[in-house]
């Protein structure tokens, strides 16, 4: 038996659940999922994606409230009880550093990991993921009336690395230079920063489409199904302007494997 449990933001979780899925098929195991709710991602899996065949059970824990962490350290005392073997980040992060086998290692017995990282090579980045229809049906008619576009992530909130290194003013440029290049293009913009996204309507006006949000805390259900939308409308772009050091702009361009230029003061722009 493989538990596994992703950790962090909604697409860490994502690279590290493809991960996990490989794993398990490499292994010829069966595959878990124990998905946390908590203040950082408050929302069910189901209410965001379908279920990958592949994946044998989710079993959603709630995270949230006073106890919240107390309940989180007695859960991973006692997942070091129940499974042969037990590698939180820490521990995985020494497991995979060495040559260790891991298609032998789940294979041994019953093993528990958690991570946030891609900890395990995937061949197919995010062929597993389909969003629920309610949430597809936006995406598809987002993107039918958007007609060719750029997309354009610009991460603010408390991620100071991306705020530092992807100021504003940069991404403004490199928008104009799309302009120049073609007069007509138009660009989807995802962001978590209401003041971010008034200001780029403000200077190009018609030419920018959003996703109106219902919220932007992450505590809040609906902020996070609000994201799978932005995610999936910008990986459906003929290209993207992303955030340094952010893992939505980089997982927008794996989804469909589009080209990405990643915003920095340090060298203005990294083609990837």
């Amino acid at each position: 038996m493989f538990l596994f449990i992703p950790q962090g933001g909604l697409c860490n979780r994502m690279r590290s659940i493809e991960a996990a899925i490989e794993l398990s098929l490499q292994a010829g195991v069966s595959l878990t999922i124990q998905w946390h709710m908590d203040p950082g991602l408050n929302c069910e899996f189901e209410k965001l994606f379908e279920v990958p065949a592949v994946i044998d059970e989710i079993n959603t824990i709630n995270y949230t409230g006073g106890t919240a962490q107390l309940r989180k350290t007695i859960s991973k005392r006692l997942n070091r009880i129940r499974y042969d073997k037990c590698f939180y980040e820490r521990d995985l992060a020494a497991l995979t550093g060495g040559d260790m086998d891991l298609v032998s290692f789940v294979r041994s017995g019953s093993v528990c990991i958690a991570s946030c990282m891609e900890f395990y090579p995937v061949r197919n980045y995010f062929s597993s993921f389909q969003p629920v229809s309610r949430l597809q049906d936006i995406i598809t008619t987002s993107v039918e009336n958007m007609g060719e576009y750029v997309g354009v992530h610009i991460r603010r909130a408390d991620h100071g690395v991306a705020i530092e290194r992807s100021p504003v003013e940069l991404f403004i440029a490199a928008m104009d230079l799309e302009v120049a290049r073609d007069p007509n293009i138009r660009f989807f913009l995802a962001t978590d920063c209401k003041d971010t996204e008034d200001r780029l309507k403000l200077v190009f006006s018609k030419r920018i489409f959003t996703h109106k949000k219902s919220s932007l805390d992450r505590g809040d259900g609906l902020a996070i199904e609000d994201a799978v939308i932005d995610l999936y409308c910008l990986a459906s772009a003929s290209k993207i302007i992303g955030s340094y050091s952010s893992s939505f702009s980089e997982t927008a361009a794996q989804i469909k494997n589009i080209k990405i230029n990643i915003i920095d003061v340090g060298d203005k722009m990294v083609d990837r």
